[in-house]
C-alpha cells in the first residue's frame, strides 16, 4: 500500500534489507496484520509438516520408484515423529534440526542418521523452492554426506561354501549363488531372471532391473556356472525362472540356512551378499565403471 511505499522510501537499501530479514522471521499473523494496514504484502499461511510432506511425496511419486518412496517415507517418519505433524515448517530452524539429528544418533548409526538427514534436506529444499520457507534450509549445517556403515560385513569364501552346503534344495542354492556371485537384488532380480537369460557359451547373465528399468549383462564365474548347471539338471521342462520360489518367507528361510551353517546372522542379510560381491570385483582390480554397470547402479 501507499504507507508501505513511503516507509520503504525512507529506509534506503540497507534498511530495506534489514526490514526484509525481520519480516521473514515474524509470525504469519503479525505479517498479515501489518498487511491489513498497508505496511507490507500479505503472506500465505505456511502448511504444517504433515500436510507439506504428504504433498511432497505425491509429487516425487511421479518420478521415483515405489521402493524409493518407501525409503523417503521411512526417513521422514522420524522427522514427523520428533516434531509432530501439526508443527509449522517455519518453526523448524537449524537448532531444532541439530536436536533431531542428536535424537536419532541414540538409536541409529552415523550412516543411517545421515541418510535420514539427506532425505529431510531434500524435503526442505523443495519447500524453499516453492516459497513455503523464506529462511535458510534448517538442514544446511547438518552432515548429510553418505558414509560407509561401520557394521559392514563381508561373506567369506568359507562362509559361502557353508551356506551352499546348508541349503535345503537346488532352488535355494541357485538363489544364494545369484546373490553371492552375481550380486543381484533380491527379490526383484533374483526371482525374475530366467533360464533364457543365461548365456552358457559366454558365461554371462542378462538381468533386467525393475528399480532402474534397465537391462545389464553380468559375467558369471565358474562357481555360479556349476550351481546353475545343477539347478538346470533338476528343473522341469516347463521351468522358466531360475529360482522358481515365492518371494515370501525368504528372510525366514535364509535365517534357517545361516543357523544350519553354524554362522551368526549379519545385518541386512540379503544386501550383504551384493555388497560383498561388489567389494570383491573392486579388490580384483576391475574398474569401478564396469563394477557399477554389472551391479546396475545409475
Amino acid at each position: 500500500g501507499r504507507r508501505g511505499e513511503i516507509a520503504l522510501a525512507t529506509l534506503g537499501i540497507a534498511g530495506i534489507l534489514v526490514a526484509a530479514a525481520w519480516l521473514a522471521a515474524v509470525d504469519d499473523a503479525i505479517v498479515n496484520r501489518m498487511a491489513s494496514m498497508g505496511l507490507c504484502s500479505a503472506r500465505a499461511a505456511c502448511p504444517n509438516l504433515g500436510v507439506a510432506f504428504e504433498k511432497y511425496v505425491q509429487r516425487r511419486a511421479v518420478e521415483l520408484k515405489p521402493a524409493s518412496i518407501t525409503r523417503i517415507q521411512a526417513s521422514v517418519k522420524r522427522l514427523r515423529s520428533f516434531f509432530g505433524d501439526c508443527v509449522s515448517l517455519r518453526t523448524i530452524g537449524p537448532a531444532q534440526a541439530k536436536d533431531w539429528r542428536l535424537s536419532m544418533l541414540k538409536e541409529l548409526s552415523e550412516a543411517s542418521t545421515r541418510t535420514a538427514c539427506q532425505t529431510a534436506n531434500a524435503f526442505f529444499a523443495d519447500a524453499i523452492e516453492r516459497g513455503l520457507l523464506r529462511a535458510k534450509n534448517p538442514l544446511a549445517a547438518v552432515p548429510t554426506t553418505a558414509i560407509a556403515s561401520k557394521r559392514e560385513h563381508r561373506i567369506t569364501s568359507a562362509q559361502t561354501r557353508a551356506l551352499l552346503d546348508a541349503c535345503p534344495n537346488t532352488k535355494w542354492r541357485a538363489l544364494v549363488g545369484l546373490l553371492r556371485f552375481a550380486g543381484l537384488r533380491c527379490p526383484s532380480e533374483t526371482h525374475s531372471v530366467t533360464w533364457a537369460d543365461v548365456n552358457w557359451e559366454r558365461n554371462s547373465l542378462t538381468v533386467f532391473a525393475p528399480k532402474t528399468g534397465q537391462t545389464r549383462t553380468i559375467p558369471i564365474c565358474a562357481d555360479l556356472i556349476a550351481i546353475l548347471n545343477d539347478a538346470a539338471s533338476v528343473a522341469g521342462d516347463g521351468a522358466t525362472t531360475i529360482v522358481g520360489m515365492p518371494t515370501n518367507n525368504r528372510h525366514r528361510g535364509l535365517k534357517a540356512i545361516i543357523k544350519r551353517a553354524g554362522l551368526n546372522e549379519w545385518p541386512k542379510m540379503f544386501q550383504m551378499f551384493r555388497q560383498t560381491r561388489r567389494s570383491e570385483w573392486l579388490d580384483a582390480g576391475v574398474p569401478a565403471a564396469y563394477v557399477n554397470a554389472w551391479m546396475g547402479h545409475s
